[in-house]
């Protein structure tokens, strides 16, 4: 529910950690032109994401949720 109060366009990197405090992890990606911050939880039994793209100038532009895929047999 917290997520979901995120302003896209409006709300900075500071907006962010003050709503939901640090990041986990901070990842940048040759095809974003910014920060993106990954918040992790769990959920009934699975981790999740919560992603949050910052541009160039550090306002949120866009976010994303998935799911972490380990673990489950896929190495064997």
């Amino acid at each position: 529910a917290r997520f979901s109060g995120i302003g896209l366009n409006e709300w900075t990197r500071a907006d962010v950690e003050r709503e939901l405090g640090p990041p986990a992890i901070v990842d940048r990606v040759g095809s974003w032109n910014g920060d993106i911050m990954n918040y992790r939880w769990r959920d009934a039994g699975f981790d999740m994401f919560f992603f949050v793209y910052l541009d160039a100038g550090n306002v949120v532009r866009r976010t994303g949720q998935g799911m972490e895929i380990r673990n489950m047999g896929l190495d064997d």
